[in-house]
């Protein structure tokens, strides 16, 4: 997250956002190949790049969101941001813990391996494979972005001195 909170500041949202969302598209999708024979390494490197992409987007976007919106409404849209991402985020939680166990049950009913394990995890996969979907709508969703500059002051900061305020009447 600090890592994209300095690049916005440089670049803007879009190349971020595009980028976190890429890496997030491309977790999901390898994570949806996982097999019981996945060595723990290539595991940890797929959850990496999803944490990465998670932290490049999210804080990304809230920024870029917060900079975009009008002066005046900020204090209001800081709390419905974070009411939104609450909501969202326990529904799809709670759908995609839905889909898991129908699908798993299904998945583990038609299975006639020696290993109920492997059916385990290929539904594990779909949800995956699922999830990847909705990223990769994301990522689609994240080329429409556009660029905002921040209202930044002299000497790169966006507070005003005093003696700014005074020339400017406030």
């Amino acid at each position: 997250m600090p890592i994209g909170g300095r690049l916005f500041d440089r670049i803007g949202a879009r190349p971020i956002v595009i980028t976190g969302t890429l890496f997030i598209s491309a977790a999901l999708l390898i994570m949806s190949q996982i097999t019981l024979d996945r060595p723990l390494f290539v595991i940890m490197l797929n959850l990496f790049l999803l944490g990465c992409g998670m932290g490049l987007s999210m804080m990304t976007m809230n920024t870029y969101i917060l900079n975009t919106a009008p002066k005046d409404l900020v204090g209001r849209v800081t709390p419905l941001t974070n009411s939104a991402q609450q909501v969202i985020v326990s529904f799809a939680v709670a759908g995609l813990t839905g889909y898991l166990s129908t699908h798993s049950a299904a998945v583990m009913a038609d299975y006639k391996g020696p290993n109920p394990l492997e059916a385990a995890i290929g539904a594990f996969g779909d949800t995956f494979l699922l999830t990847s979907g909705f990223a990769i709508v994301g990522f689609v969703l994240s080329l429409f972005i556009r660029r905002v500059k921040p209202a930044v002051q002299k000497g790169g900061s966006s507070e005003v001195t005093a003696e700014e305020s005074m020339l400017a009447g406030h």
